[in-house]
């Protein structure tokens, strides 16, 4: 199987980390590889960008790239 390298960034308040690189089978979806780096958080507040385009959890990622998953700023 033909494997992709995605960095993702994390720009959560939240999160501890700030980067992490991760090798997954080219045709997972954003939610497979949210599964495989144990990602847990509610998708509701957050948006993820790849490779500058925004995606949802049942787009493909079928290049190298880079996710960034951004925490929406809400509250009043």
């Amino acid at each position: 199987m033909e494997k992709v390298q995605v960095e993702v960034q994390y720009k959560i308040l939240w999160s501890k980390k700030k980067t992490e690189s991760v090798e997954i089978v080219k045709g997972s979806t954003v939610a497979d590889l949210l599964q495989y780096i144990s990602f847990k958080e509610n998708l509701e507040h957050l948006l993820m960008v790849y490779n500058g385009k925004i995606v949802f959890p049942h787009d493909t990622i079928t290049e190298n790239g880079q996710l960034v998953l951004i925490s929406a700023l809400i509250g009043g």
